[in-house]
């Protein structure tokens, strides 16, 4: 393959997007901002993005730095404080926030709190303050860097948030290393919804810790030769062929 499993995720996002779509970036901003700005030159130039980390709305820069806190994300069209960046995304001024987790289960319920007792846990994440506004963003993009039935579980270990909701096919948004996932046709759970090549249903299964439907599963579109010199553009000639990924 002439592409990396990180440039593949951060084009699924890219394809994703509409035109017009105001998406938010959290911490680690590597793979969304190359998704959001690759969609920008792939005939979507309305797609804006607020930096939740700096307030930055439109950042003007070159490349994806690894973190939404990064000072070379602050020069944009305009910077907000944190106060009137959350109440945007409460007012639903934002279309897609871009999340990562510890933990999502079966149910789309995903955790950034802890992994075990809450009282006695045996990993602390960052907490919900990055999650607590997923219920008033109409699509929630979550990217995991790592596919282990330690993440995807039966169930959270602690609820941070939910992103399922009836009747809304494109609520919710999950691309791994291995996979894409999105609601199942009833919208309660978490579904297969493509593997990417050179992967197997078999090795996603086992990987997975709540049992899969391969009926419903294609194959990842494997990326075109216009996606990937917009991608590689986007992040200032960078491949991400060195992405970590688990």
């Amino acid at each position: 393959m002439n592409y990396s499993r990180a440039e593949l995720m951060a084009l699924v996002m890219a394809r994703a997007l509409r035109d017009g779509d105001v998406v938010v970036c959290g911490t680690n901003a590597t793979l969304p901002g190359a998704a959001y700005r690759t969609a920008q030159r792939l005939a979507k130039p309305r797609v804006a993005a607020l930096i939740g980390a700096s307030g930055t709305l439109d950042p003007d820069l070159d490349g994806a730095p690894v973190s939404g806190g990064d000072q070379a994300f602050i020069p944009g069209r305009a910077t907000l404080d944190l106060g009137t960046g959350v109440m945007d995304q409460l007012r639903g001024f934002i279309d897609v926030i871009f999340l990562g987790a510890l933990q999502l289960d079966v149910e789309g319920r995903i955790n950034l709190a802890v992994i075990g007792d809450y009282a006695r846990p045996r990993l602390r994440g960052p907490g919900s303050i990055g999650l607590s506004m997923v219920g008033s963003v109409p699509r929630c993009f979550l990217f995991f860097e790592s596919h282990d039935p330690r993440v995807f579980v039966p169930r959270v270990d602690f609820v941070s948030g939910e992103t399922l909701r009836r009747g809304a096919p494109d609520a919710l948004l999950v691309v791994t290393p291995l996979a894409v996932f999105g609601p199942a046709p009833d919208g309660r759970r978490v579904a297969l919804r493509s593997v990417h090549p050179g992967v197997s249903f078999e090795e996603v299964q086992a990987r997975t810790g709540f049992p899969l439907d391969v009926a419903a599963a294609s194959v990842t579109p494997a990326p075109s030769e216009a996606e990937l010199a917009a991608l590689r553009a986007s992040v200032d000639g960078r491949r991400l062929a060195d992405y970590p990924l688990g």
